[in-house]
């Protein structure tokens, strides 16, 4: 399950994946710092195969092999765009990437659409549940990260 995200099926594949990658994953990993980064991009990575094997064992999909990290890096971008909307910062650019990226993965049969689908739902979640979350203190005179589950990444002070 999780080979497939380090796998690809073209050196066009392969250079897509990285230099998205590369582009949207230094924004994040700078917002949810390098734990919470691997997380999210692993964590997308895994449910991008388990969407995938669940497609392919319930026949809505050809038992085709999926190969390739888009399920990470579409988590990553729904984690980015979860963050921007939890922080009323604008986020409608990540969303329509998104979609388009859906709509094009629906129309071609060499795309695993339930895998980027997989993969973008669990990075939403996980920036949901596990993302950065700033809020001000108790007397208004700093901002605190407070995400909603602090587990692994709880810091002692």
């Amino acid at each position: 399950l999780v080979t497939s995200g380090f796998l690809h099926a073209s050196w066009y594949h392969l250079g897509t994946n990285v230099y998205t990658l590369w582009y949207m994953g230094r924004v994040v990993e700078q917002i949810f710092g390098p734990g919470r980064f691997i997380f999210v991009y692993l964590g997308s990575a895994l449910a991008a195969a388990l969407f995938s094997l669940w497609g392919k064992r319930s026949g809505k999909r050809d038992a085709t092999p999926s190969a390739g990290a888009s399920g990470g890096v579409l988590g990553i971008l729904a984690a980015l765009a979860v963050f921007r909307w939890r922080h009323g910062l604008a986020f409608r650019d990540l969303w329509v990437i998104l979609l388009l990226n859906f709509a094009l993965s629906i129309m071609s049969r060499d795309v695993d659409d339930l895998g980027h689908i997989g993969g973008a739902a669990s990075g939403a979640a996980i920036a949901y549940f596990w993302g950065p979350r700033y809020v001000w203190s108790t007397l208004q005179l700093f901002v605190r990260d407070a995400p909603i589950i602090t587990w692994p990444f709880s810091r002692t002070a």
